[in-house]
């Protein structure tokens, strides 16, 4: 979908209450890091993912052609290239080939699946020696050899019932060789990534993006094919095979880091949990997370996890924002910054009881921090959502009255101390309550005999130096 005041550009928003689609460039910048509202009716807008603020990568072909000559991939690019050559040197050819060859293909193909492994969380640089030669995903290298071998035999077996069967089914795999390669490394199952119906899923996923993949692929393929046909026939052989098996291996390279980065690009549609740091890296080099930079280790670590919430709501992943929210408020009770991520969580979902207990406990929480700007606002804020709440601690509900001391703010707090009269008629603070609403009636809105008829109720319940207070009160309003 594209935006409708961006028409070139992809959707990252939409309101369903206007049925508008926005992009990045129409929500405001200190909105960005976590749900901001429609700028036509002010509901929250509905996450559709975030692939498209990420970098696409028909757009990142330079970074991709630069990538296998970081040092790792290049030293094991020239080391094999160059053992490679000696092996199988037509003049110096021994049995030795044989061992090597199949110990090569191991090693190589290990590093093809540690590079798209490593990309797909959303690395950008190579991995290191240990990442390369780690056994931490299974050995699922061998899948991808015994993936391209099950493929082989079974187009070969094919081919002696139906040649056009088999034809048919080796274009179909053929068209799907980087899905496949995409979904082995997202399942870590080879029969997943022979499995038709969900090839067609991760194809149809990516949409349009798989296609400018498998021309880039092709592209890949070829210009692998002419080099080699070049350097074998116009340079020495003792010069071309080496140069041949590296400039193999750089492309390889090159085309399965571009794998990786599809499955981080597309990441969102695929279902696929990226390694949220790389997320965070992303959000704060852009300006978007609100929180202040922090040296203290604790503080760092809350601020990624709210930086981890952030970006799940963005994504429409609610049940993991909330998760890692509750988890935050756990550690914190007090972080307003988590009540307010959580307050807009509960908002998208439609969860008003939620809200309401949230509420609930983030008004305790400000009443004994006497921080009572904050109560008003979010008890305003929750009272959009349901209009008769009323905090069921009176001395909440008290300090909220005064808190609620702006001419717009009298209907809320003539509905406070109505709920105070009617459910806490024993509190000993409802003679101040009255007072405090009586006064900002007077002076805010200039109903000198509202207030009074509210005052003469409070004295009922008032201690005697309250009653001489009010009564003065009373005496200049009359």
């Amino acid at each position: 979908m594209d935006c409708k005041y961006h028409p070139d550009t992809k959707a990252s928003w939409h309101c369903n209450g206007c049925d508008v689609a926005f992009c990045i460039d129409c929500v405001p910048e200190d909105a960005r890091s976590s749900t901001p509202k429609c700028s036509l009716c002010r509901r929250y807008l509905t996450p559709m993912g975030i692939s498209e603020s990420i970098t696409p990568f028909w757009f990142k072909l330079g970074h991709f052609f630069a990538y296998p000559f970081a040092p790792p991939l290049l030293i094991v690019a020239t080391a094999f290239s160059l053992l490679f050559a000696y092996f199988f040197n037509p003049d110096n050819i021994s049995l030795m080939a044989i061992p090597f060859w199949l110990i090569a293909t191991g090693f190589i193909t290990k590093v093809f699946f540690s590079i798209m492994e490593y990309t797909a969380y959303g690395n950008l640089d190579s991995p290191n020696w240990k990442k390369m030669m780690s056994t931490d995903n299974g050995w699922m290298f061998l899948k991808l050899l015994a993936m391209m071998i099950v493929l082989v035999i079974v187009i070969y077996k094919l081919a002696s019932v139906s040649m056009i069967l088999s034809v048919g089914v080796a274009v179909f795999f053929f068209l799907a060789y980087p899905a496949m390669n995409i979904i082995l490394c997202m399942d870590k199952s080879m029969w997943s990534a022979l499995n038709p119906a969900r090839i067609l899923y991760v194809m149809s996923a990516i949409g349009g993006g798989y296609w400018i993949l498998f021309g880039l692929i092709i592209m890949f393929g070829l210009s692998m094919s002419f080099g080699m046909s070049f350097l074998a026939g116009y340079i020495d052989q003792s010069v071309a095979v080496p140069l041949s098996q590296f400039f193999s291996l750089y492309l390889s390279f090159a085309m399965y880091h571009m794998f990786g980065y599809v499955i981080y690009q597309y990441h969102f549609e695929l279902d696929f949990s990226v390694h949220r740091q790389n997320l965070y890296k992303n959000i704060r080099a852009h300006g978007k997370h609100t929180s202040e930079v922090m040296d203290d280790t604790a503080k760092a670590v809350k601020s990624s996890g709210l930086t981890e919430a952030e970006i799940f709501i963005q994504e429409g992943r609610y049940e993991e924002a909330e998760a890692s929210l509750i988890d935050a408020l756990k550690q914190d009770d007090s972080d307003n910054q988590v009540y307010e991520l959580l307050y807009k969580l509960f908002a998208l979902q439609g969860n008003i009881s939620y809200m309401v207990k949230l509420c609930e406990k983030h008004l305790k929480k400000l009443s004994e921090s006497r921080s009572s700007n904050l109560m008003r606002i979010h008890y305003l804020n929750t009272l959009q959502h349901q209009v008769d709440y009323c905090p069921k601690d009176p001395k909440v509900a008290h300090q909220l009255i005064k808190a609620l001391n702006r001419k717009e703010d009298a209907k809320p707090a003539l509905q406070l101390l109505n709920h105070l009269k009617k459910h806490h008629i024993d509190y000993d603070g409802l003679a101040d309550a009255c007072f405090t609403f009586a006064k900002m009636l007077t002076e805010k809105l200039n109903k000198r005999q509202e207030a009074a008829k509210i005052i003469r109720w409070g004295m009922n319940v008032a201690n005697e130096k309250q009653k001489e207070a009010m009564g003065n009160y009373l005496r200049l309003l009359v």
